[in-house]
C-alpha cells in the first residue's frame, strides 16, 4: 500500500508550487514490513529556518534506504 499526499500553493509572486509526500508498506505473507524515509525541507533566511515541505521515499526498500 502506498500513501501519497500532495499540496499546492501560490507564493507572494503568484508562482505555483507543489509538495508531495509518500509512505509505503508491503506485506509478504505472513511478514509485514514498512519502508519510510522522510525528510523535512527548510528555507534558511539569515539565522531563521522556515519549514517548507516534507520529502519522502517509498517503494523498494533497498533503493529507498540508499537515498
Amino acid at each position: 500500500m502506498t500513501l501519497i499526499i500532495a499540496l499546492k500553493w501560490l507564493d507572494e509572486n503568484s508562482k505555483e508550487g507543489v509538495i508531495i509526500s509518500s509512505d509505503s508498506r508491503a506485506t509478504v505473507w505472513p511478514v509485514s514490513y514498512e519502508t519510510r524515509k522522510i525528510y523535512p525541507i527548510f528555507l534558511k533566511v539569515d539565522e531563521e529556518y522556515i519549514p517548507l515541505a516534507i520529502a519522502a521515499g517509498a517503494g523498494d526498500a533497498s533503493l529507498v534506504k540508499q537515498s
